[in-house]
């Protein structure tokens, strides 16, 4: 028989005809031979195929372990039909739901259990009917099924509420059955359990393959104890040589073998346990109860991919008890361990688990999005992709090639800010000697927010014992808020736990309410920054585990600074995160201490004009010099699917022109000095134009080029695109000095809201803006003084003294005549990358802002010359929660400087950067060109010279949503921007192509995620350990 061609059927027609006179089948002290067998399901198939079943036909067996079940099973797969186990001790609502899903032309069951089932749905009695086809024939019929037709539908929970059915296929099980013959090396002389419900895919290893081998299958009784000496007893009465046990349920009875003395049966030479993670202290105490005479493996492997995919044969000499991986691949499967966008991580880095080969299920019945969604090509864009299962489970690959189980996807959760695998909580728990099992779960019921549960089976379980125990051995964030002891955990029909039916626990801590009056004022300006409750947060609450970053800090303290007239630096909230800590440092400063200058609104009259702001000012000296005019223009864009309205559009356009007074100012200069004026109106215009998709890119970079007459407000101007009906560009052009990055944002994100508004015939209303930009840059003027420039000066001459000059990645070439060709790649960081930043940044005291200057620090010096990396950066300059929703011209220049010397670990290289992130934060008032011109006099101001001059540009925004802005005015040659949502990290590499090969950019890119993922998963590697495909010479 060829295994490609084959059907089920046709192994278990090969095995009857091998073991006519052999024992198949055991049930309830009764039993049947393999001709026995053989010759009723061959009636009842050629009944079967009488009234209708023909391949892919759904046939529904709802019958309980019995002769009659097994007889069922052969009459479904002989006659070609595709078999529905329906669990009789299922809800009737499931049944039902299950029945009518899967389109059930027949149900194979008993009389006393049709009243379960939907009245609708057509019957054949097994104990009744037997007369209407006791005269078929014993001969298999003829049957047209091929390896590709459904030869079973399990169905699986779903997220929606609502089981899902798989369709495995018979080439994927007569796959499944081979592999499984020879790993588990069944033969006839075998005894096998049946254990699990006809439901779960289980059941289908426990019996088919067994009967393809010619073994023989012993159900275990519906009403006996699984655990107990009377169990022990049946087990070895009936011989059982081989069980296949679900996790949960085998931690159990190795939990009750070993702590009574007792054996397992010495008839058992094999017991497969799968369904769940296996924890090495069960692993431990069942070599000792099975005293080395049984093997032992751990089977994975969701429905959708058969049965099982990989497997582990713990070796008769293992003495750790580590947590047993789950091995390796079975014949003619593959696997892959991807990040979120599906790219293959490092060894020994967590990510998740796709799965390809033989045994891939069809898909879903009547789910083709959601069969898209999980059935994938793979790699992505390859031609031709192999056709892979995202498992939804995280794995990562061990040195010697085993894959580890780490956990769902789906069970990760975030507790205060940390992202949490309740599987590595469980793992820890486990090994206390009091511990026999245990469930950790994220409750959402506990008053503060949510919070992790243990749930604890063991003798003498003590809650500050296991709290105590934890601490030692995990971070903070890991020991559960509460510890519930149960007596045995509850399991599924299927043998796994329960988590729905975990009781509440009685009582879990609240947070205390602040306790002093300091406390209480910088925790209302917590509250306000970062948007919760001011009641939830307590004295030991960490700024940065409720979702605090960088910006947010610079907030946060120019607040404490105006609140309590303090010149907190910002590292006081890095040094003392907490809201008690915090607290002590302003207390302590505030004595004695003087308020600076407030910032408030005042209304302005059209014609009255204003300083420009520090940062505007050093824009406008780069605009007026720049070539050609234009450059700095700075372009939102939005991409609009379906009819849009150009009258609302420009009633929402006027809307945000009056909202914010900066839209509506411009710029002259009198005295050599440049001023900004309030004018009385700004209209402007939208300009409507219908444009082929191929020229699209052109006209938008051509409303880009066209420079602005700086003494003629509005400096900005928009156009709506239309490609089709459905295909509409929205392109808003802003002059720099009224708007930068952020500002573009914010401009783009109030006119969307102001748009939908007026297309429902209602007014746009957006909160009150408590100060315009121009009180900003006259506050500006007088908070930052002659005197904080000058020590702020002293602060970035000393920093930067020696610093190299030009890029630290060498440039592939120089032109002689510099163009303006630019390229661009994508950068994709997926959420578990970026939740593994976030845990080195709370480990480092640092912020994921930090950690990404290091990575990108570390990458830079590697693939580069020197171990001196100088970074250029953009800074926001949005220091005070009153300007965050402001569009305007705040953002400045630093440079960010980066030690790479002493071949430090990551983590040391995360604490250097901070240092110097904190003093640039703190300094970042003062232009950047001043600085400039401190330290460098002699800098070129034209030609290839600035370019060589220039280091890498490094920008990191937060941002609500993906951002679309086009613009022209690169300087740096190689310059890399990310944006972080709090999710995930997008972002792009843009470089001329003057200077550097697509090659090389694409060698960066691969090498900068290779290091993510290695500095996520060990931050104690060292710089010279960091893997980049090509490292520079120094």
């Amino acid at each position: 028989m060829e295994p490609a061609g084959a059907t089920v059927a046709d192994l278990l027609d090969a095995a009857a005809a091998r073991s006519p006179q052999s024992t198949a089948v055991v049930a309830g002290g009764e039993s049947l031979t393999y001709a026995e067998l053989d010759a009723r399901a061959n009636r009842l198939a050629h009944h079967l195929q009488s009234v209708g079943v023909e391949p892919d036909t759904a046939v529904g067996v709802c019958l309980n372990r019995s002769l009659d079940m097994a007889v069922a099973v052969w009459a479904v797969q002989k006659a070609g039909g595709a078999c529905v186990p329906l669990d009789p001790s299922y809800p009737e609502e499931r049944l039902a739901f299950m029945a009518r899903d899967a389109a059930v032309t027949t149900v194979l069951t008993r009389a006393d259990l049709v009243a379960r089932l939907p009245a609708e749905t057509a019957t054949v009695r097994v104990d009744l009917d037997a007369g209407r086809w006791a005269s078929c024939p014993t001969t298999p019929p003829p049957r047209s099924t091929g390896p590709e037709h459904v030869a079973y539908v399990i169905y699986t929970s779903g997220s929606t509420g609502q089981p899902k059915g798989v369709l495995l296929t018979h080439r994927g099980l007569v796959n499944h059955h081979l592999a499984v013959m020879e790993l588990y090396r069944l033969a006839p002389g075998d005894r096998v359990l049946q254990f699990a419900s006809i439901g779960f895919d289980a059941s289908i290893e426990e019996m088919l393959p067994s009967w393809a081998a010619g073994a023989t299958v012993v159900f275990r009784p519906e009403d006996s104890p699984l655990l107990g000496g009377d169990w022990l007893g049946w087990l070895r009465d009936q011989g059982i040589t081989v069980m296949n046990l679900p996790t949960a349920y085998w931690h159990a009875w190795a939990r009750e073998l070993d702590g009574s003395g007792w054996q397992v049966p010495e008839g058992i030479r094999l017991v497969v346990v799968g369904g769940e993670k296996a924890l090495g202290p069960a692993y431990s105490a069942w070599r000792r109860i099975s005293g080395g005479r049984s093997r032992w493996v751990n089977a994975y492997g969701p429905t959708e991919t058969t049965c099982m995919s990989t497997f582990y044969e713990a070796p008769p000499d293992i003495v750790d008890d580590r947590d047993p991986p789950i091995g390796r691949p079975l014949p003619q499967t593959t696997v892959a361990v991807v990040d979120d966008d599906l790219r293959p991580v490092l060894e020994g880095v967590a990510g998740e688990l796709l799965i390809g080969g033989a045994g891939l299920a069809r898909g879903y019945h009547h789910a083709p999005d959601l069969t898209a969604e999980r059935f994938v090509h793979w790699p992505p864009g390859a031609v031709p992709a192999a056709r892979m299962y995202r498992t939804g489970d995280l794995v990562r690959q061990l040195a010697g090639g085993d894959l580890e189980y780490v956990g769902r996807i789906d069970g990760q959760v975030k507790i205060r800010g940390f992202r949490v695998e309740v599987g590595e909580v469980e793992a820890a728990l486990a090994r206390h000697p009091s511990v026999a099992e245990v469930a950790v779960v994220a409750r959402d019921d506990p008053p503060g927010g949510k919070q992790l549960v243990a749930y604890v089976v063991g003798a003498d379980v003590d809650a500050g014992d296991l709290r105590r125990f934890l601490t030692e051995r995990v971070p903070a964030h890991l020991v559960p808020a509460a510890f519930v002891p149960m007596d045995r955990l509850p399991l599924t029909v299927h043998g796994k736990v329960d988590r729905d039916v975990l009781p509440a626990p009685s009582r879990l801590p609240h947070r205390p309410a602040p306790r002093s009056p300091a406390e209480d004022r910088i925790a209302a300006i917590w509250a306000r920054v970062l948007g919760v409750e001011v009641d939830g947060v307590g004295p030991d609450d960490d700024f940065f585990e409720l979702g605090g970053h960088s910006l947010l800090a610079t907030q946060v303290i120019a607040q404490v600074r105006d609140e309590f007239g303090t010149g907190t630096p910002l590292r006081a909230i890095f040094q003392a995160p907490t809201l008690g800590a915090l607290a002590a440092v302003v207390e302590a400063e505030a004595v004695g201490a003087e308020a600076g200058p407030p910032l408030v609104g005042r209304p302005h009259e059209p014609g009255e004009r204003f300083p420009l702001s520090l940062a505007q000012e050093q824009m406008w000296g780069l605009e007026t010099a720049a070539v050609p005019q234009g450059l700095y223009n700075i372009t939102a864009l939005h991409r609009f699917q379906e009819p849009v309205d150009p009258d609302a559009l420009r009633r929402a356009l006027a809307y945000v022109v009056d909202r914010h007074e900066i839209l509506r100012c411009g710029v002259i200069v009198e005295d050599g000095r440049p001023w900004q004026f309030l004018a009385r109106s700004a209209p402007v215009d939208l300009e409507l134009a219908a444009v082929g998709d191929d020229e699209l890119q052109s006209r938008i970079g051509d409303q880009d080029a066209l420079p602005f007459d700086l003494a003629r407000p509005p400096l900005l101007r928009a156009g709506l695109y239309t490609v089709d009906a459905r295909s509409h560009r929205l392109a808003v052009t802003l002059d720099h000095l009224v708007c930068d990055g952020t500002g573009a944002a914010i401009f783009m994100s109030e006119l969307l809201a102001a748009y939908e508004a007026e297309v429902s015939g209602r007014a746009p209303s957006l909160p009150p803006l408590p100060v315009q930009f121009t009180d900003f840059a006259a506050w500006q003027r007088s908070h930052v003084t002659e005197e904080v420039q000058r020590r702020q000066l002293a602060w970035w001459t000393g920093v930067l003294d020696g610093m190299p000059l030009g890029p630290v990645v060498p440039f592939d070439h120089v032109p002689d005549v510099p163009t303006r060709r630019i390229a661009s790649r994508p950068v994709s960081i997926g959420p578990r990358t970026r939740d593994l930043l976030d845990e080195v940044a709370r480990a480092t005291g640092a912020t994921v802002f930090t950690v990404a200057v290091a990575v990108a620090g570390a990458l830079f010096g590697r693939r580069g010359t020197s171990t001196d990396v100088v970074m250029s950066t953009t800074l926001s300059g949005r220091t005070r929660g009153e300007l965050e929703d402001l569009v305007g011209m705040f953002s400045g220049i630093g440079r960010l400087r980066t030690d790479l010397s002493g071949d430090p670990t990551f983590s040391e290289i995360v604490t250097r950067a901070r240092e110097r992130v904190l003093g640039m934060f703190d300094n970042q008032d003062i232009p950047f060109m001043r600085v400039r011109r401190a330290l460098l006099p002699d800098f070129p101001t034209e030609g290839p010279e600035v370019a060589a001059a220039l280091p890498v540009e490094f920008q990191y925004f937060h941002v609500s949503q993906d951002q679309e802005l086009f613009f022209r005015g690169q300087l740096h040659p190689l310059s890399l921007t990310l944006l972080d949502d709090g999710t995930r990290i997008s972002g792009e590499w843009s470089y001329k192509l003057d200077y550097y090969e697509p090659s090389t950019v694409e060698g960066l890119a691969v090498d900068l995620e290779r290091l993510l993922d290695a500095v996520g998963a060990d931050p104690s590697l060292r710089f010279s350990e960091l893997p980049v495909t090509q490292a520079g010479r120094r």
